[in-house]
């Protein structure tokens, strides 16, 4: 059986707290800074922007320095400068704070994701069913921080405990634990009467090469003929980074609901997500990662047109819980995908994760100058749009996996 360890699982639960709450506050934040549709996506974008940077040129710092050094590191980088950014009071400081936070995000991100996926490698089920733990704690961020706001609290409270989680798990030991996969499939431990015979998925691939060069991540991906997967990556991630941002945005200011309303979606929308991943395993056997990431990315376009069509409150939330649970497909299973596609997981999966980041860099800025010069309804066209490519691009993109050659 698989081991993952605490630091692992922290860090996944906290990439869950933090993005659930901040899809919360993000509209406190607006408005305490006086921050236009347009102004706030160019901010997310440069700090996306730096996290890219960081994912291409990581992947030798983590062969050498090892990831869970790596993964503190970003940890405190990312709880001190939320904390700095979350208490300042000019738009300028707040700017420059949240971008060095975003970047120290995206470290965890890479970090935690190639971890996850050489410690469950060559099974897409396993993985989703981790991933399922960060929906279910983007849930409770997200209940949490709006039943804060909704008692008059303020959204620098919230980013305060925030950081300080951040920082706490950042210490966590990195000693392994058994967490309870209890379906055996290729790359896990099988018990026998003789002891315990490891399948390690990994332990054919060579030794990764530490060339000198900033982007030796790139140019592996290339080689392997992952880039495919990196486009695949990006479309999905602009409709996931959007979905929870500017979808409740939107339901806020749009549409007037209030805070706990305006969240109910997404919340439900999340706690379905980790069921579903939770039943990855299962799920797995009917159809293939492909053909799910097709379904999610599709389903996520369909439940934001939902969400805008403006029929009614129930509509709304309906479509913008759909767009949730359907888009949370499509992370894990790019991932699982592209691991069990490549010898050399900390330099092309960092790539690749690059290429996630690329969405989440181009979706607040897309969603926000159309809306600037629109609506956010016309916005969230760029979501819908985004959605269907995911689909069209995955249907022809087909990684060679290693085993089949």
């Amino acid at each position: 059986m698989k081991k993952l360890t605490p630091l692992i699982v922290g860090s996944m639960m906290m990439m869950g707290i933090t993005s659930g709450a901040w899809s919360v506050i993000i509209t406190n934040i607006k408005l305490s800074f006086h921050l236009s549709d347009g102004n706030l996506g160019i901010i997310l974008a440069f700090g996306v922007l730096g996290s890219v940077i960081v994912n291409l040129t990581v992947g030798k710092h983590l062969i050498r320095f090892g990831i869970p050094v790596v993964l503190r590191f970003a940890l405190f980088l990312w709880g001190i400068f939320f904390f700095l950014a979350v208490n300042v009071h000019l738009p300028i400081i707040f700017a420059v704070l949240i971008i060095l936070a975003s970047i120290g995000t995206g470290l965890v991100d890479v970090s935690l994701n190639i971890e996850a996926a050489k410690l469950l490698s060559k099974s897409p089920g396993k993985l989703l069913r981790f991933h399922g733990v960060y929906n279910i704690f983007f849930a409770s961020g997200s209940l949490f921080a709006s039943l804060l706001l909704f008692t008059n609290s303020s959204f620098r409270v919230v980013g305060t405990l925030e950081s300080t989680l951040l920082i706490i798990c950042a210490i966590l030991p990195n000693k392994r634990f058994k967490l309870a996969f209890t379906n055996n499939s290729v790359g896990e431990d099988v018990e026998t009467k003789k002891g315990t015979s490891k399948v390690q998925a990994n332990e054919d691939r060579p030794k990764t090469p530490v060339h000198k060069g900033h982007f030796l991540s790139l140019k592996i991906l290339k080689k392997e003929h992952l880039l495919g997967m990196a486009f695949v990556l990006a479309a999905s991630t602009l409709v996931e980074g959007s979905v929870g941002n500017w979808g409740i945005l939107f339901a806020r200011t749009t549409l007037k609901m209030n805070v706990v309303v305006a969240s109910i979606g997404v919340i439900v929308g999340q706690v379905l997500a980790s069921l579903l991943r939770f039943s990855g395993p299962t799920l797995l056997k009917s159809l293939s990662a492909r053909r799910f990431t097709i379904i999610g990315s599709s389903g996520a376009a369909i439940g934001i047109l939902l969400e805008i069509s403006g029929i009614n409150t129930l509509i709304s939330i309906f479509g913008l819980g759909i767009a949730t649970l359907s888009i949370s497909l499509c992370w894990p299973l790019i991932i699982a995908d592209s691991n069990r596609a490549t010898v050399h997981p900390e330099l092309s999966l960092s790539a690749i994760t690059a290429g996630g980041y690329v969405g989440l860099l181009l979706g607040p800025a897309l969603v926000g100058e159309v809306s600037s010069a629109s609506t956010l309804r016309a916005g969230l066209l760029v979501v819908v749009a985004s959605g269907i490519a995911t689909a069209l691009l995955r249907s022809v993109v087909h990684p060679k996996y290693k085993t089949e050659s």
